[in-house]
């Protein structure tokens, strides 16, 4: 009989697996565009691209082989403090909470949603939940990740964890200075309002203009 744990990651993976296909063909609909576009990298950001591409495969192929050979945490070097129940409920928890999160994130995106940076020019959306903070939908997508990593809890998944986060945060860098160039003081009063992954502390009240402020 399969546990809680595993028709979990059963579910979040076809879920997101549809997820995605779903926005690609949407995407070439609309736009011409999938949803992963290939842009031009800066040298010194192809050593991260290419740590980030072992990360994610880490993080995807896991909880996969999980689904078929649950030894496989075993294999990759389980960590014994955090398999215990509490952690498999804030799992939970996360992963579903991302996947909503994700999910609003990617449906107000709309046809500028992309993997990368994308090839035409695309709506700058600062509404829904976009005016909390600037990147919901990866803020999402890291609530899940974590949440597997509670369900699943091995070194080698944390290794891909951090490889997978580190590439994110400089893809996001890159996305915005794009963005920036795009849009103009558009998007550089949309940063300076909003925070990149959470929201933003403002001195004075009379700036919250109905974003939140932490």
């Amino acid at each position: 009989m399969f546990s809680l744990k595993w028709w979990v990651i059963l579910i979040y993976t076809v879920y997101i697996l549809i997820l995605l296909i779903y926005f690609s063909i949407y995407l070439k609909i609309k736009t011409g565009e999938g949803l992963g576009v290939k842009r031009e990298m800066p040298p010194l950001f192809i050593w991260i691209f290419l740590l980030g591409i072992i990360g994610t495969w880490i993080i995807i192929l896991i909880p996969i082989i999980y689904l078929f050979y649950p030894d496989i945490v075993d294999i990759t070097y389980q960590i014994s403090i955090i398999q215990n129940l509490p952690f498999e409920i804030l799992g939970v928890i996360l992963i579903i909470l991302g996947a909503i999160l994700t999910t609003i994130a990617m449906f107000q995106l709309g046809i500028s949603a992309r993997i990368y940076i994308p090839k035409q020019k695309t709506k700058l959306i600062t509404s829904g939940v976009y005016q909390f903070c600037r990147n919901p939908a990866h803020i999402g997508m890291y609530l899940s990740f974590f949440g597997l990593f509670f369900l699943l809890p091995s070194h080698f998944y944390l290794i891909g964890l951090c490889l997978f986060l580190m590439y994110q945060h400089f893809r996001i860098v890159q996305e915005e200075k794009f963005l920036e160039k795009t849009f103009g003081d558009e998007y550089k009063n949309y940063m300076h309002k909003v925070g990149r992954y959470i929201p933003k502390i403002r001195k004075n009240p009379k700036e919250n203009d109905g974003n939140f402020s932490i």
